[in-house]
C-alpha cells in the first residue's frame, strides 16, 4: 500500500468480556461496535481475539464500501455496557488479568487503527509501527 495515498482511521471500540457459561475457564469477548464475538482461554486472549476479529470485519466491510459500524450489537448489550461502566469498578488496564477472576463482566474500550488508501484498500496498522499501542480503559462488575 502506497503510504502517500493512505489515510489513518482511528476508532474507539467497546468490548464486553465475561466468563463462558458453558465452558469452564474460557472467556467470551463481544466487540459491540461491529457485533463480533470471540472466545479465548484467558480474558487477555479473548480480548485480543475480539480486536483481531473486529479489525478483520472492519477491513472486509470497508474494502467492499460498506459501513462496518452498521452491524452494531443489539441495544440490550449496549444497556449492559452502560450498567457495567456506570456501576462497575474502574481500574488500570495492566490489572485486567489480575482482576478478571473476581469479575462477572468487564467493559473495555480500546483504540483501533486502520490504514485506508484512496482506492478503498484497507489494512490494520501493524503493532510494531509508529502508531501507539491500543489504549485500554476498563470497568468491571464484581461477581455476585
Amino acid at each position: 500500500m502506497d503510504v502517500a495515498s493512505t489515510k489513518l482511521h482511528h476508532r474507539h471500540v467497546w468490548i464486553l468480556a465475561y466468563p463462558a457459561e458453558d465452558v469452564p475457564g474460557e472467556w467470551i469477548a463481544h466487540c459491540l461496535d461491529v457485533d463480533v464475538v470471540m472466545q479465548g482461554p484467558t480474558v487477555d486472549a479473548a480480548l485480543q481475539s475480539a480486536i483481531d476479529g473486529a479489525l478483520f470485519v472492519m477491513k472486509s466491510d470497508l474494502s467492499r464500501g460498506e459501513d462496518p459500524f452498521a452491524r452494531r450489537a443489539p441495544e440490550s448489550d449496549w444497556s449492559d455496557l452502560l450498567r457495567v461502566t456506570s456501576e462497575g469498578e474502574r481500574f488500570a488496564s495492566d490489572r485486567i488479568s489480575e482482576k478478571a477472576p473476581d469479575m462477572k463482566k468487564l467493559a473495555v474500550q480500546c483504540d483501533v487503527f486502520l490504514d485506508v488508501d484512496l482506492h478503498g484498500a484497507v489494512a490494520p496498522i501493524a503493532r510494531d509501527s509508529a502508531v501507539p499501542a491500543p489504549a485500554w480503559r476498563v470497568a468491571a462488575a464484581p461477581a455476585a
